[in-house]
């Protein structure tokens, strides 16, 4: 029994999608489908005949008003077939043959599960900063600082409590010296003077000399004094009377998210190694370089990102702990030091010293030589012995005579020096001394191309997962080292799916294809 040819074919012109499906329209059903081919048709056939795959039908219409068609669709036995226009050849004035080919992915996709896939990149349904750390292997060119140098602490020596700190192996008030300091014995007091009262620190050291104790100043040095728990409420001096030094967070970094090098990212991979990277150092230090996506955000974008710490004692260094860092709250695998604070040099009377130690042995001895030498004059003259008189008159001259030379003989004695007389620093001598971080990234050039590939073709993800089709506004890609497609569809339409999906494949949810300036944000 023949049967009436009721098929209708739909040619179609700027069908933004081809057939190298690199760029695929994800319609949502059928109905969105066809009306948006609806507002594409040129010319309609009513009528023909069952249609074949991969041929061509001779159309009712004068190639120039055809040839810029590019589509075309049409029903058979109650199935869609969508397909591409390759060819369009002039036969008359009022026929033209058109050839095509079929468009798989809008035949056949929708018969398709995509189950676990490996996948090699595309974009992501998440982009929290520091969940997406895959590396790149993209060239990011030379590195600049950013945003200039900011401290942890301070900038200048003079925004920072310095102290000097003198330790003493005894006390002038005879109170104790030992204790337990920093979790461990020490023999030694510590007194400590703000770096401003540092005439008072002098006339501490020269109460030393005076008393004959100038050797029981063991060391002076640079301290800073926040480590000691002295503020700028504490008074100026005082004896450290801690259990030893307590830590402190470094200053909280400013603006934890800025622009790299004046670009602002779309993509939060970006913020991320190896496009910026937070460098500190220190005089006397090598560099080192963190990571901002170890630490954690929260906590970063709310706190100092480190402790810092030293010991009490001239060539202890201050340490700076990573803290939220690499999932540990104090990493101390990560840590960066300071040189040591210089040791000072300071000047010990030789005189006053001696003087101390010695004034009552020369007072006392002056005085019994006198009293001996009086006696024995007034004993020669009451005896008549004049030479025995005049003989203990001048040794009693000559006993005090001595004492007096050997006054004046210590008197001309240098001073001597103590301690470091070498303590120069070009670093510390202009204000230089604390941890400063550096943030580096890459140049604003690299930044934006970078970014823009992000934007286009996502991360990569090297994971085995079921492919993110949607989860964007605009447009998702994915690209599959092997695709895991289960269908019942035509062999042929089947490899060519999975191929798409192993060369890479953009799935478009807007009309708009290839219009990359649209927002794709996360749904």
């Amino acid at each position: 029994m023949a049967i009436n040819p009721n098929t209708t074919i739909y040619l179609c012109a700027g069908i933004p999608w081809g057939n190298d499906y690199a760029h695929v329209r994800l319609f949502k059903n059928m109905e969105e489908r066809l009306s948006f081919l609806s507002t594409k048709i040129v010319a309609t056939l009513d009528g023909a005949t069952y249609q074949r795959d991969d041929k061509f039908v001779s159309f009712p219409a004068n190639y120039e008003t055809i040839a810029n068609c590019n589509y075309m669709y049409y029903r058979n036995n109650n199935r869609w077939y969508f397909n591409f226009i390759t060819d369009i050849r002039f036969q008359n004035e009022n026929k033209s043959d058109v050839y095509f080919e079929q468009d798989v992915f809008q035949t056949w996709f929708a018969d398709n599960t995509l189950k676990i896939s490996f996948v090699e990149r595309e974009h992501t349904n998440d982009d929290t900063f520091g969940n997406n750390l895959v590396p790149e292997n993209l060239e990011t060119g030379e590195y600049v600082y950013n945003t200039g140098v900011v401290n942890l602490i301070s900038n200048r020596l003079y925004d920072f409590t310095i102290g000097i700190i003198i330790a003493v192996s005894e006390r002038l008030d005879g109170a104790p010296t030992s204790s337990f300091l920093d979790y461990s014995f020490n023999a030694l007091a510590y007194r400590y003077y703000k770096a401003d009262a540092w005439q008072q620190a002098s006339k501490f050291v020269d109460e030393y000399s005076k008393s004959g104790k100038g050797d029981a100043i063991v060391s002076i040095y640079m301290f800073p004094l926040d480590l000691i728990g002295v503020t700028s409420e504490s008074p100026s001096s005082g004896w450290v009377n801690i259990a030893g030094v307590r830590d402190i967070m470094s200053r909280k970094l400013e603006n934890v998210f800025a622009p790299l090098d004046g670009y602002t990212p779309k993509n939060n991979k970006m913020y991320a190694y190896p496009y910026r990277t937070l460098n500190v150092c220190s005089p006397g230090s090598s560099e080192k370089e963190y990571r901002y996506e170890y630490f954690d955000t929260n906590f970063l974008e709310n706190n100092g990102p480190f402790n810092l710490f030293s010991a009490l004692g001239g060539s202890a260094p201050v340490v700076a702990i990573p803290r939220a860092y690499k999932g540990l709250n104090v990493n101390y695998d990560e840590t960066i030091t300071t040189s040591a604070y210089p040791t000072c040099s300071w000047i010990n009377d030789t005189f006053k010293n001696w003087y101390a130690q010695n004034q009552m042995g020369i007072n006392f001895n002056a005085i019994v030589d006198g009293i001996g030498g009086v006696l024995g004059v007034a004993s020669g003259i009451g005896t008549g012995n004049w030479d025995s008189a005049v003989q203990s008159a001048v040794g009693a001259v000559s006993s005090v005579g001595n004492a007096l030379i050997s006054v004046e003989q210590h008197k001309i004695i240098p001073d001597s020096a103590r301690g470091n007389t070498g303590n120069a620093s070009a670093f510390y001598n202009n204000g230089y001394f604390d941890f400063v971080y550096f943030p580096k990234c890459i140049r604003y050039e690299f930044a934006k191309r970078i970014d823009d590939y992000f934007t286009m073709y996502g991360y990569k993800t090297l994971q085995t997962k079921v492919p993110n089709l949607y989860g964007r506004r605009s447009w998702n890609f994915v690209k599959c080292v092997d695709a895991n497609l289960i269908d019942d569809i035509p062999v042929v339409a089947h490899n060519r799916i999975k191929q798409a999906f192993e060369t890479g494949v953009t799935f478009w949810h807007t009309n708009d294809i290839k219009n990359y300036s649209l927002d794709n944000s996360i749904i």
